[in-house]
């Protein structure tokens, strides 16, 4: 990624996700004190109903490690 491109104090939360066959594992955080982790089942449609229900208020990237 070019790193000119991307500016992380333009977004509220960051996610980072670790991408398993049998689980999705990932954290959030944002500039200031929340920093969640969590692991769940591999299911795109369970993480992407997470992510919305509890991150919807942020603009968001999503990165994978």
């Amino acid at each position: 990624m070019n790193t000119a491109a991307y500016q992380p104090y333009a977004y509220d939360v960051l996610i980072g996700i670790d991408v398993d066959k049998k689980s999705f594992s990932f954290t959030a955080q944002d500039h200031n004190v929340m920093n969640r982790s969590k692991k769940i089942p591999s299911s795109p449609e369970q993480l992407y109903n997470y992510i919305n229900n509890n991150f919807l208020q942020y603009p968001r990237p999503l990165t994978n490690e």
